[in-house]
């Protein structure tokens, strides 16, 4: 459903919807940093049992993408929970092109993600161009027999663009709507992240639960994503948020070690020869880096093995 910016909520939905909308935008000038007839707050509720998924997708303007290709995302995307059951909110730092192609350039390692558990009350932001979703196997607090229901209230503010089909809740419907208003109580608060680094987990002794996600790019692909779930499990607290370092974090700058010096033309040839011997080990150092694939996070192709056809004389 669709609140705009510069309209007057009828229903305690529409009313929080534009709470939220008000709470991430309350920094900038309405007419001067964005258009508030053009922006507003994309909104839909969704309850999910324990045991139910959320597939990994990207948000964005479907329509527009299905007519032209081109992919418009929201400025933000928000949850905001209800219950404290349910899956986990990951969200994955793969950002989404601006124009529908090949799957290729979206492939490979994934350096980190966040992890967010539900909280009754609590409410989270991130970039509304990132790759989420929230997988009930991500669950480390999940309890055998667990029948809880997963209740959230999602928001995505968008500035001077409105999602194609994003309509206003109808009017023949209002009427079915028991709460017209709803007394709003907001709290900002900042939260930093418990750091979850997955090869120092393994490194410590704790087991990795490979999760994998099929998801649809232009074909079939996956994500598969190292989690250790015990050490999750150890964090009781309810509501946290983690930050998860996978295979590569911080590597992305590492090989800078080369001497310049090496080059100069006035060094002697003594001091030429070790200089080279020194870059050529310092090479040969990060190319045999062990690389533990069982801490790497990535999206991959998901093919999967043909049929074996039997032959007959």
């Amino acid at each position: 459903y669709w609140m705009c910016a510069a309209a007057t909520p009828r229903t305690a939905l529409e009313k929080l919807a534009k709470a939220v909308f008000d709470f991430h935008t309350a920094e900038m000038a309405g007419g001067a940093d964005y258009d508030a007839e053009r922006s507003g707050a994309e909104w839909w509720t969704l309850v999910l049992e324990a045991d139910d998924d959320v597939g990994l997708h990207w948000d964005r303007d479907y329509a527009l993408e299905g007519d032209s290709g081109i992919l418009v995302h929201p400025h933000l995307a928000t949850v905001t929970y209800l219950t404290g059951a349910g899956g986990p909110t990951v969200g994955l730092d793969r950002v989404s092109p601006m124009q529908k192609g090949p799957a290729d350039e979206l492939l490979g390692p994934v350096h980190q993600a966040f992890l967010s558990r539900p909280q009754a009350g609590k409410h989270i932001s991130f970039d509304g161009r990132l790759l989420h979703g929230a997988p009930a196997d991500a669950n480390a607090w999940r309890k055998e027999g667990d029948k809880s229901t997963r209740v959230t209230f999602l928001v995505n503010v968008w500035l001077n663009h409105k999602p194609s089909t994003a309509e206003p809740f109808s009017e023949d419907k209002l009427k079915l709507l028991h709460a017209t208003d709803v007394e709003m109580h907001t709290e900002k608060v900042e939260d930093e992240p418990e750091t979850v680094d997955v090869r120092q987990a393994k490194a410590g002794g704790a087991s990795l639960t490979s999760l994998t996600m099929p998801f649809k790019l232009e074909g079939k692909v996956k994500l598969v994503m190292p989690l250790p779930l015990e050490v999750l499990r150890a964090q009781t607290k309810e509501g946290m948020s983690f930050q998860l370092a996978f295979e590569g974090f911080g590597d992305e700058g590492d090989g800078g070690g080369d001497d310049d010096d090496a080059n100069e033309e006035e060094e002697e040839d003594g001091e030429k020869e070790g200089a080279e011997s020194a870059k050529e080990g310092g090479k040969r150092q990060r190319e045999e880096k062990a690389v533990d694939a069982d801490c790497v996070c990535e999206i991959v192709q998901d093919r999967k093995p043909k049929a074996k056809q039997s032959k007959t004389k």
